[in-house]
């Protein structure tokens, strides 16, 4: 006995893992930027930098990397065109897209979304006078939290690698829904919808919403981790979708339903009571969880306001944006629903309401559809 607890207290600890990253822009200001902000960090080790999408292959064949830092705009292959070469090579790696923070820009940031790219992040201004110094701090920012996520390689699924390999867009038919899955939406009726989302939600959100084919008899509230200006972008895919009005909310206007309300960028979504009349309020508060707009908040005054009539969905994501959230609906009486693993792009905010236990059911993106397309359109779960 005395020889095993010897033994035991003796192992070294498992050293850290290096995560190798590989910088893909054809502007050197910025291959210099994203070296400068990752250079100190000691689990994070660039491995190469490329001009262009042709020089980053040649790397990625030869050399092991777990993600690359992917510009859409570049000479001889561009971002999206090195995105699909990837998928066809399977090439086992995990992209972040660089872009410009352009509306315009939103279309094939979308299509890298679909074809497996985990995230995307904006560029700073280039025309300012501190661009290097921008950049640093904003991939600082935006960029470590995602790279040196401590649960990535077991919380980031391997969909998004199946998605390069097979062109699938988002799991249409992963498995059948678990008989107990949604046992506690039997005969329940609810007036109101509330989401969370984040790595991996755009895409998501699609799928999960395209069900409603024009139909919608309640008000459904997203928070989406999104920079400015794709939420007006993203609300107006949705639109197109879904067949129902989709829009950034707005402070101070009142809830109708049949309308989707999107928490625009930068700013938390609440819901107050006036009367008998639901009204918007958006605030720039501290963030919470790292993020602004914040879940947390939405699903609180919302869950004040429906209480057991309440249905919310913790949908991919990173972080734990949602699990308090998720607590105060279920101390509501409302019922929380979450992605599953295999589906979420990250499990990460529909882990950790797991890990807490604060959830009602749980099924994959496309069961969860299903719920909603039902409960949307006014039909009680039998």
């Amino acid at each position: 006995m005395s020889t095993l607890s010897s033994s035991t207290s003796t192992k070294s600890p498992e050293p850290e893992r290096i995560v190798n990253i590989l910088i893909v822009d054809d502007s050197s200001v910025f291959r210099t930027a994203i070296k400068a902000a990752l250079r100190d960090l000691p689990e994070v080790k660039i491995v190469g930098a490329a001009p262009n999408g042709e020089v980053a292959l040649a790397t990625l064949r030869s050399t092991q990397v777990d993600w690359v830092i992917l510009d859409m705009e570049m000479p001889v292959m561009d971002g999206l065109e090195t995105l699909m070469a990837i998928q066809k090579e399977k090439i086992d790696t995990r992209v972040i897209i660089f872009a410009s923070p352009s509306e315009a820009s939103y279309p094939r940031i979308r299509k890298c979304l679909e074809l497996g790219a985990i995230e995307f992040i904006t560029k700073p201004n280039p025309d300012s006078s501190s661009i290097v110094a921008d950049s640093i701090a904003k991939i600082r920012e935006d960029l470590l939290p995602l790279l040196t996520y401590e649960k990535s390689r077991s919380d980031i699924s391997d969909f998004a690698l199946k998605s390069r390999q097979t062109n699938e867009k988002a799991p249409t038919d992963v498995r059948p829904m678990e008989k107990d899955s949604c046992s506690k939406l039997k005969n329940q009726k609810f007036n109101a919808i509330v989401i969370a989302s984040s790595t991996g939600g755009p895409v998501a959100l699609e799928n999960f919403l395209s069900g409603l084919n024009g139909e919608l008899s309640l008000p459904v509230f997203i928070v989406q981790h999104i920079p400015a200006p794709f939420t007006k972008t993203l609300a107006d895919r949705l639109a197109v979708v879904t067949g129902v009005p989709v829009a950034e909310a707005v402070h101070g206007e009142k809830v109708i339903k049949g309308r989707i309300y999107i928490a625009p960028a930068d700013y938390h979504l609440e819901l107050k009571s006036a009367g008998k009349d639901v009204m918007i309020e958006l605030n720039q508060r501290e963030k919470i969880n790292f993020v602004r707009p914040a879940a947390d908040p939405l699903f609180v005054t919302a869950s004040e306001i429906y209480g057991d009539r309440l249905l919310s969905f913790v949908l991919t994501g990173m972080g734990s944006d949602g699990l308090a959230g998720a607590q105060a609906v279920r101390a509501q009486g409302g019922h929380v629903m979450i992605q599953d693993r295999e589906s979420s792009v990250v499990w990460g905010m529909p882990g950790a309401v797991h890990a807490a236990n604060a959830y009602d059911s749980m099924a994959s993106l496309t069961d969860c559809a299903k719920v909603v397309a039902h409960i949307a359109k006014g039909i009680v779960v039998s």
